[in-house]
């Protein structure tokens, strides 16, 4: 199961096209759908397959990805954070981004700087440097993030009414018409690691209600934002046992998972490498 999550140059677009051939190559694509009757009958595909994953439910997905996919005649899953389609919010990795690259463009004089590492200081995330400090704000000290973009007058709001960087309902009933799948990533992508055990169920629960519900779905497929490494068993039976998803999926390489109906994925974007280097 590989997983992209965007692309927007001229040569990611080239070597997507090119990795999709690999893997047509090599293997026979199947759909959710596909896979959810082997789960459900026990059994494994009846040909070497693979299936397609993105994440985080970006515009690329819709505007770059689905005609290629169209053109090989291959399906693919699309995960969606719920606070994020239409554009209703930023993630919290973009926000840093953004930001980050803002400072970066600017002249600063020592005394704004100054104003920018205190806010950062009272978060733990003192250092010399701005932007390697600010690239150190994790999901529970997001919260900062808005507070810096207010004190240096940064307007997030704006930028994702201009770029809408996300998927829009209508996008993803087209994804949807066009043979594909669409699943939950959460609420607003945290590290699950990083969070309670009753709050890793109610980002799941609530992204998975939000997507069941706005999309019509009759089944449910969920994928952890950032991993699913170090998450509990309790979690795992819990959400299995409630009936609320058929099948999660991580994303820690070429392994089987031992809880059921939970599925490894492996990147093919954190590596220059093909996918038929990937591959062996």
């Amino acid at each position: 199961v590989s997983l992209y999550n965007t692309m927007n140059a001229d040569s990611g677009v080239a070597r997507f096209k090119k990795d999709m051939d690999v893997l047509l190559k090599c293997y026979h694509p199947v759909s959710l759908q596909d896979l959810l009757v082997c789960i459900k009958q026990g059994q494994m595909p009846a040909r070497n397959s693979f299936m397609l994953t993105f994440d985080d439910g970006l515009t690329e997905c819709h505007g770059v990805v689905a005609p290629i996919l169209k053109e090989k005649g291959i399906p693919a899953v699309f995960f969606l954070c719920s606070a994020f389609v239409d554009n209703k919010e930023w993630a919290y990795d973009c926000k840093k981004a953004l930001l980050a690259n803002e400072l970066a463009s600017r002249r600063w004089s020592g005394a704004d700087a100054g104003k920018v590492h205190e806010v950062l200081e009272e978060v733990g995330l003192g250092g010399s440097h701005l932007g390697p400090s600010l690239l150190l704000v994790d999901y529970s000290r997001r919260g900062v993030l808005d507070k810096i973009a207010s004190l240096i007058e940064y307007d997030f709001e704006s930028y994702l009414r201009t770029e809408r960087p996300y998927l829009t309902s209508d996008q993803v009933f087209e994804l949807l018409k066009g043979g594909h799948a669409v699943g939950a990533h959460s609420i607003d992508h945290p590290r699950y690691s990083d969070l309670t055990l009753a709050e890793q169920r109610r980002q799941t629960r609530a992204s998975l209600a939000f997507v069941k519900e706005r999309f019509h779905l009759d089944c449910g497929a969920f994928s952890f934002p950032h991993s699913d490494a170090h998450i509990s068993k309790v979690f795992f039976e819990d959400i299995l046992s409630a009936g609320e998803v058929d099948v999660l999926f991580g994303n820690q390489g070429f392994l089987k998972d031992s809880v059921s109906r939970s599925l490894q994925r492996s990147s093919m974007e954190k590596t220059s490498m093909s996918a038929e280097g990937i591959l062996g």
